[in-house]
């Protein structure tokens, strides 16, 4: 994170992070270990990258980014911007624990049950914003790069995880843990569980089914004809966003969010299909 930040000198990142090493210690020392004085300036660094990405959102000029803040200033803007998506985590966090259902997953349940009460009992937005303490197991649909790191982590990782169980408390609980339990042992599993509804939910759309009815194994030849016959045409991708598409609308209405969320899936599920149909291996596909 040390080189991102090259429109401040140097000795002025230095005077942020003495006063903020003064805070660190109370004032009970002059001096702090190297690696105390690198995180300190890595937070310092955080926040100032806050501050410019309220600015790039603002569609302000980073070219004039030092004329408008001093180094100071701009990290002071961004500790409160850290602080403020803090507090909107939290409260979003709360919204999703109202509800939230782990469906006997246990990388879904230590992840976000277990996981992210850590996360708020110990982010520390004073001396180590940067750091998100948690490694996040239960896989989301949204590519988090490395560059995202802190708070912004764990609130674009939250946004994913409220549209999943606004998705997944749509649908019936036995439907799911049927469909779930027809690949055996999935409370040990890492994968992402609407990935693996929307296989069944897409199958049937194939079909010409209700979305939530249950394929048996006498339902997979009449797919394998169907995936086989799109793919000759390349439209199997085209018209599994189709599904999807339909599938939102009939059980979420307009939900154009939650929709672009799900459909990041569907390239994945057309390529389970696709070799599925290839090795004739459907039924694994599909749980069955």
């Amino acid at each position: 994170m040390d080189n991102i930040h090259c429109c401040y000198d140097p000795a002025e990142l230095l005077q942020i992070v003495a006063k903020l090493s003064e805070k660190y210690t109370a004032k009970e020392s002059t001096s702090i270990p190297y690696e105390v004085a690198q995180q300190l300036m890595n937070a310092v660094l955080y926040c100032i990258r806050e501050t410019e990405n309220a600015a790039e959102k603002d569609m302000f000029s980073l070219r004039n980014m030092k004329d408008t803040y001093s180094a100071q200033k701009a990290y002071e803007t961004g500790y409160q911007l850290v602080i403020e998506k803090f507090l909107a985590a939290q409260t979003l966090y709360g919204t999703i624990m109202e509800q939230f259902l782990d469906y006997g997953n246990l990388a879904y349940h230590d992840t976000v049950v277990d996981g992210m009460k850590h996360f708020f009992a110990a982010y520390d937005y004073n001396f180590c914003p940067q750091e998100h303490l948690l490694t996040l197991d239960y896989p989301i649909l949204t590519p988090l790069t490395s560059k995202l790191c802190g708070v912004d982590r764990i609130y674009e990782y939250l946004k994913a995880i409220e549209l999943e169980q606004r998705f997944l408390n749509r649908l019936p609980k036995t439907y799911i843990l049927e469909i779930l339990a027809g690949y055996g042992e999935y409370e040990t599993f890492i994968w992402n569980l609407p990935t693996v509804l929307m296989k069944s939910l897409l199958a049937s759309f194939l079909l010409g089914r209700h979305p939530q009815s249950f394929l048996k194994q006498n339902d997979l030849i009449l797919l394998s004809k169907k995936v086989s016959a799109l793919l000759e045409t390349g439209k199997l991708l085209a018209i599994m966003k189709e599904g999807m598409d339909c599938l939102i609308r009939q059980g979420y209405g307009e939900d154009t969010v939650l929709c672009d969320y799900l459909k990041q899936a569907v390239p994945d599920i057309c390529a389970e299909f696709k070799n599925g149909v290839k090795w004739n291996s459907l039924a694994q596909v599909l749980g069955l």
